[in-house]
């Protein structure tokens, strides 16, 4: 085979295995069509999740708001409450308390004290002042109330007050009743006498109808004898 031959040999060998080779078509693709009720099912399933979730913390919110006011009313209860028995302390803490107490287990002030007053090292003490014995009449208008009695106390006041405001109450309800009794008492006269004048404003216009008649009636029976005679 000569150069010249060779490249025809070559051709009609590609042409003869692209013969053979399949022919190329398209391929139709169908497309992926959604179903329109399942997306509408879908949505549906979707929101509703959404609206119980925001009803699910909506309620847990409320619930965790009250006892969130549950808590806090709580807290100043108990605020209130060391506040008072801070008070109480400091009340029994006081001076005046304690000498109310001592007053009331028997023990009375002394007017005259007496205090020791101890001396330095290796010296006596000595005593200021004049002891003397307490018998309890020495300061006549010295008297210590106690917690008890003031409440005590408060208590008649407030009781006192209360029956006063009763007792006003009560007051001004007769008061009212009475006048009311006293008005129902004036309509009745009232009607009563309008009545009578009703009654005498009808007499007063009957006189005169009873006064007109009166003459007419008395000419007839006068003429009446005359004509009797007449027919006699």
């Amino acid at each position: 085979m000569s150069a010249l031959t060779a490249p025809l040999v070559d051709l009609q060998s590609r042409r003869a295995t692209r013969t053979e080779r399949p022919a190329l078509r398209a391929v139709q693709i169908n497309p992926m069509r959604v179903s329109r009720a399942l997306f509408i099912a879908f949505l549906t399933v979707v929101l509703g999740v959404g609206m119980v979730g925001v009803l699910v913390l909506n309620t847990t919110i409320q619930q965790r708001q009250s006892e969130i006011t549950k808590a806090q009313r709580q807290a100043d209860d108990l605020a209130y409450k060391q506040a008072s028995l801070t008070a109480t302390v400091e009340q029994l803490r006081s001076s005046s308390d304690l000498a109310t107490r001592a007053w009331a287990m028997g023990m009375r002030p002394n007017p005259h004290p007496a205090f020791v007053q101890l001396g330095a090292a290796g010296e006596a003490g000595r005593i200021v002042g004049t002891p003397a014995r307490t018998v309890g009449t020495e300061m006549p208008d010295q008297n210590y109330v106690g917690a008890d009695a003031v409440a005590t106390k408060i208590d008649k006041t407030h009781a006192d007050a209360v029956a006063r405001k009763k007792a006003a109450a009560k007051a001004a309800a007769e008061k009212a009743a009475a006048a009311r009794a006293a008005a129902v008492r004036a309509a009745a006269d009232k009607a009563v006498a309008d009545k009578a004048a009703a009654a005498s404003a009808e007499a007063a216009k009957a006189q005169p109808a009873a006064k007109a008649t009166a003459p007419g009636t008395q000419s007839v029976a006068r003429t009446s004898p005359a004509g009797s005679t007449g027919g006699r």
